[in-house]
């Protein structure tokens, strides 16, 4: 049986994946939290440190209560991981698209992450723009240019670097083992995992992987990139769906 997740209480930290900044996190998420009834704060990616820019979020909000946290690929990552360390304050663990287990590897997302931040310092931060859409949807495409543009410009002339140093990070970064999804699932925090069954990026299996190393505990859902191509909200929407019957 799943612990109190005092949800009245709770406010919700939105993380974005890699590439995205707090913007499209707010979008995905907001509808949601809206509906619960819960503040909202998103978080955006530091490019100098993601990781600790993402726990600084979770420990400042968590100051005030209770804290749903919500995450999208990387940021699903580092929603399991403060929860694993901070089960008492958190209410809860929305993780959206995982990208992959452990170790990284040559996950597909991983790779991607090594491609775009290669392709920013050897071409530059627009020809890598131009590049990405010509193989993109139009909605993603301008997701991740406008996103993309906003990380570059936290570093001065907005040359890319920023955006080149975030990838690289990602690419070479741990994600929950086996045994800390395990632990996560012992703490009694209750956890959503959904996938989007046709991202070859963010593979279903690997969410699938997540609920089964949990031993059954964590709560599964999914939602199609073309559900979030037309509201980027459906990405929160499928997370409230499975929260809402536990």
């Amino acid at each position: 049986m799943q612990r109190d997740t005092k949800l009245s209480a709770a406010a919700m930290v939105a993380m974005p994946g890699a590439g995205f900044d707090g913007d499209f996190a707010g979008r995905a998420f907001g509808p949601a939290a809206s509906t619960l009834g819960i503040a909202i704060r998103p978080a955006d990616p530091d490019p100098d440190d993601w990781v600790l820019g993402y726990r600084g979020v979770l420990d400042d909000v968590a100051q005030r209560g209770p804290v749903l946290a919500a995450g999208i690929s990387i940021g699903a990552c580092a929603a399991v991981h403060w929860a694993l360390d901070n089960p008492e304050r958190c209410a809860g663990v929305w993780a959206a698209l995982p990208p992959w287990t452990g170790p990284a590897g040559d996950a597909p997302a991983a790779l991607s992450a090594r491609i775009s931040s290669d392709s920013v310092e050897n071409m530059g931060l627009d020809a890598t723009i131009a590049e990405m859409r010509d193989g993109s949807p139009a909605w993603l495409a301008d997701e991740l240019e406008r996103s993309w543009r906003a990380i570059a410009a936290r570093r001065t002339g907005s040359d890319g670097s920023a955006l080149a140093s975030l990838f690289r990070q990602v690419a070479s970064f741990t994600a929950p083992t086996d045994d800390e999804l395990a632990a996560l699932a012992a703490t009694g925090v209750a956890v959503v995992v959904v996938a989007a069954t046709d991202d070859p990026v963010h593979p279903a299996a690997v969410a699938q992987h997540w609920r089964a190393a949990s031993g059954g505990q964590f709560h599964y859902g999914t939602v199609t990139l073309e559900e979030i191509g037309m509201t980027r909200g459906a990405i929160g929407d499928s997370c409230a769906r499975v929260w809402s019957g536990i």
